[in-house]
């Protein structure tokens, strides 16, 4: 949509103007802030996943005699970390 027509098109793309640069981007204008807040939200997702599945390891029986997922044995400290470092960076993103 954002190509589609002269409308969408004015709404997608900024001319930034300095005394010796002009800031025309070619594809679609991306939004600092926008892209910071995606790539949390991206981490966040797996974090959350890597802790559903440790879990879920650690509470289904062994009963076909194999394990399928193999996590190391520091995994809860390396998770713990990972998720304050999850939290902080939520925080800076509201502003906190």
């Amino acid at each position: 949509m954002a190509h589609a027509n002269i409308v969408s098109a004015d709404a997608t793309f900024r001319v930034g103007q300095t005394p010796d640069v002009i800031d025309l981007p070619f594809f679609d204008a991306e939004d600092e802030y926008i892209v910071q807040t995606d790539l949390w939200q991206i981490g966040s997702v797996a974090i959350k996943l890597m802790g559903l599945f440790y879990l879920v390891k650690e509470n289904v029986p062994r009963t076909t005699g194999r394990s399928v997922l193999e996590f190391r044995l520091d995994f809860q400290n390396t998770f713990r970390g990972l998720a304050a470092e999850s939290v902080a960076l939520q925080d800076e993103i509201k502003g906190k």
